[in-house]
């Protein structure tokens, strides 16, 4: 425990000004105080920040945002060929629902890729085409799948399993 030079009174560690006399207690070099700064981030939420080193972020934050937006692309090359498999419902049915199948990691990894700083445009834009993309796939899945149950082919889906 640290002693006020001003009174004398025995101060708990730490204690800045002496809260009998008001004088200033002086720092002890030999201890090791971390100092840090408190950022004020834009939704109300402080941050600790160490001043003296640069702020890493994780390198798979940047890989997520990657993933999701290469397979943004790959989901709108599905919606793409949804289309143009058109006069075949029954194919356009089962292309718009493997297309599905990518948009919904396409949508989780973009939204873990936001985290990054440097790559936040990969992750809005895989965002941005997942969700666009699946919207459109299920639209396109629903039309397709009513226009091959009722077509003259007789066609019944089966989904998961042999009947």
């Amino acid at each position: 425990m640290a002693k006020c030079k001003g009174c004398g009174t025995e101060l708990l560690d730490g204690t800045v000004f002496c809260p009998y006399c008001g004088a200033q207690v002086e720092k002890d070099e030999s201890k090791n105080v971390e100092f840090v700064d408190v950022v004020e981030t834009s939704n109300n939420q402080y941050e600790y920040t160490d001043a003296d080193a640069p702020k890493q972020e994780s390198k798979a934050f940047g890989v997520f945002a990657t993933i999701g937006m290469i397979l943004g692309f790959v989901t709108l090359f599905f919606v793409m060929i949804t289309l143009l498999c058109g006069s075949a419902p029954e194919d356009a049915w089962s292309v718009a629902c493997v297309g599905f199948e990518f948009a919904i990691p396409g949508f989780v990894f973009s939204i873990i890729g936001k985290k990054s700083k440097n790559h936040r445009g990969k992750a809005t834009f895989g965002f941005v085409a997942n969700l666009v993309g699946m919207i459109l796939l299920f639209i396109l899945a629903v039309v397709f799948l009513v226009i091959a149950m009722l077509s003259d082919s007789g066609y019944t889906p089966s989904i998961g399993g042999y009947y």
